[in-house]
């Protein structure tokens, strides 16, 4: 899925029903590593794995910070 954040395109990968459940990637990564950890939760919830600002399929270029990225996890 796609979805904006304050002002940027993001993408996020979403897998099975139920209640949700946010993994964040770490380091350069994106949601493919997200994926080989935890997709086995997605039998059993609504697992979204969401490319951070900067990586995979999101973009940004301009400086990161904790409020900005969890800005975007409310805005997913």
């Amino acid at each position: 899925i796609w979805y904006e954040s304050a002002g940027t395109r993001l993408f996020a990968l979403e897998r099975g029903r139920g209640r949700p459940v946010i993994f964040l990637h770490g380091g350069l990564a994106d949601h493919q590593a997200s994926w080989f950890r935890v997709g086995s939760l997605a039998s059993s919830c609504r697992l979204i794995t969401p490319d951070v600002r900067g990586a995979g399929r999101s973009t940004h270029a301009g400086d990161l910070s904790w409020e900005l990225l969890a800005d975007d996890v409310v805005a997913l």
